[in-house]
């Protein structure tokens, strides 16, 4: 997932061929590389990396943002008075939902955060290769623009894999396969941790119940988030913002100890990866299931 909107984000531009009142225009518009330089220049300050529906129409639209502009021009945006109008307003949230996929953004409150740390940052160059626009010139035709934009051929794929994610010791349940290091980049973000633990600020595994904060008393709280669906999935985006439905808090040891479960039980039948969600569920109810406590 991460790879496809890696070149799909820099690509997709207005005049979209989708609309039908198309029509080939050099004055071309990138929102998504926009978004990302606004929230990238606030992650440079230091500032909290987030922006809301409101800001994009205020901050972006209002001052015709086309994200080909260097990423300083966004340090100094200011508020407008633009106002969306039609569908506006539900077309852009809707891209503001579909970009949260990516495992870098979360959707939550409104809001569209950047999940980074700095040495997520250091390690992909600032992520420019989300920042800069695939610029090409525009086609005449609807069907040869929307083939251009969305077909994402001759394309070099990215390599996105998070480092500072991961710790040595994955290597043992990672194996080489791509779902599972997308599983562990998931279970690593920063901000999902903070959103899952605001939410649940109670520090009881859901596996061996242990209250790590009664037992380590000098503790605030050691609960790592895991993640419950098939490994390659993202995690689930719906209207409200990023689910946290799919997500369980576990001791340390009881998520290495699920990790070499679903390593032993995938190898056992020769696949990669979890064939539905159902079975993703089942199977972490007979890890849990089988602790002798």
């Amino acid at each position: 997932m991460d790879e496809f909107f890696s070149l799909f984000i820099p690509r997709f531009r207005f005049p979209f061929a989708a609309f039908s009142d198309y029509h080939k225009s050099a004055n071309l518009i990138y929102p998504f590389c926009s978004i990302f330089k606004f929230l990238i220049s606030n992650f440079q300050l230091g500032r909290l990396a987030k922006i809301s529906l409101e800001e994009v129409f205020s901050l972006i639209i209002g001052n015709n943002c086309n994200g080909m502009e260097p990423i300083e021009f966004y340090v100094s945006l200011r508020k407008t008075n633009y106002q969306p109008s039609g569908d506006e307003n539900r077309q852009v949230r809707e891209m503001l939902i579909f970009i949260s996929q990516i495992s870098i953004l979360k959707w939550h409150n409104g809001y569209l955060l950047l999940d980074l740390t700095k040495k997520d940052y250091d390690d992909y160059n600032g992520f420019l290769h989300l920042t800069t626009p695939f610029i090409s010139e525009p086609h005449s035709t609807r069907e040869n623009e929307y083939l251009a934009v969305t077909s994402l051929k001759g394309g070099e794929l990215p390599h996105f894999k998070l480092q500072s994610r991961e710790a040595p010791t994955d290597d043992i349940f990672i194996e080489g396969k791509r779902s599972r290091v997308n599983h562990i980049k998931i279970e690593r973000s920063p901000l999902l941790r903070k959103l899952f633990f605001e939410k649940n600020p109670h520090t009881i595994c859901d596996m061996c119940v242990c209250d790590t904060k009664v037992r380590y008393p000098w503790t605030e709280n050691l609960l790592e988030v895991h993640h419950i669906l098939p490994l390659s999935s993202t995690l689930v985006v719906t209207r409200e913002g990023t689910s946290l439905h799919d997500v369980v808090g576990l001791c340390p040891n009881c998520h290495k100890s699920v990790h070499a479960y679903y390593k032993n039980w995938l190898n056992r039948y020769k696949i990669d990866d979890f064939r539905s969600r159902t079975e993703a569920k089942e199977i972490y109810q007979q890890a849990k299931s089988s602790i002798l406590l």
